[in-house]
């Protein structure tokens, strides 16, 4: 989606970097993030962490419990989540920290 908000409206949309994606939050612990980050799921919304410098992974274990488990498609008014393989991002922090 990242890429076809990119082709569909360039310079109109801010589109934000994502700096790392996968199902275990583990794999932070080696990446560089910049100053301000968001962690948050792409297969549900409401949920996301807003995080700055390196990545405690022990901390995000413990706030993203159950994040990979939740099938939030399950809701009927949110029928297009159902599609999406659960996964993590790490993005870029669009706006004031």
């Amino acid at each position: 989606m990242k890429e076809h908000a990119r082709t569909r409206a360039p310079g109109l949309v801010r589109v934000p970097e994502t700096f790392w994606s996968g199902t275990d939050v583990g794999g932070l612990a080696d990446v560089d993030l910049p100053g301000h980050w968001v962690l948050k799921p792409n297969h549900s919304c409401i949920r996301r962490f807003f995080g700055h410098g390196r990545a405690d992974v022990a901390d995000l274990r413990r706030r993203t419990a159950g994040w990979m488990a939740e099938r939030y498609w399950r809701r009927s008014e949110e029928w297009a989540y159902r599609r999406a393989r659960p996964a993590l991002l790490v993005e870029e922090l669009v706006g004031v920290p």
